[in-house]
């Protein structure tokens, strides 16, 4: 699963996941990718000083469990991170990669939270390019 990734693109979603357990969570958010993004590599955020606090996840009253299934949101936002990727020529998704793949979908909670602190795609695609 990993193999697409860089380090820090792997290190965010294994934090992702993490982070869906300890909320006790039945499905990986958006919002645990954005946290697990924050956690793992902060600088596509850096521009701003984004509060982690600032993010919050439903835990959706289940019982911590090993595996959990990414929602459907999540699935998208990985999948436009890929495309993200792919479309700069890149060939491991990144970190920023993935800030650009919450961008996308744009109705969910933490695409709203990073444009509400400044973040917007040309933002991250300059720090890509730099």
């Amino acid at each position: 699963m990993f193999g697409r990734y860089t380090v820090e693109g792997a290190q965010a979603i294994r934090l992702v996941k993490e982070e869906a357990i300890a909320s006790n969570a039945s499905q990986v958010e958006t919002e645990h990718l954005l946290i697990g993004l924050v956690k793992s590599d902060p600088v596509p955020c850096a521009r701003v000083n984004l509060d982690i606090s600032l993010i919050r996840v439903d835990s959706g009253g289940s019982s911590p469990q090993s595996f959990q299934p990414l929602s459907h949101e999540s699935k998208r936002v990985l999948a436009y991170s890929a495309e993200e990727a792919e479309r700069l020529g890149h060939p491991k998704i990144t970190c920023w990669h993935i800030a650009l793949g919450i961008l996308r979908e744009k109705d969910c909670k933490p695409a709203k939270l990073l444009r509400d602190q400044g973040i917007t795609p040309q933002i991250i695609k300059e720090g890509l390019i730099l």
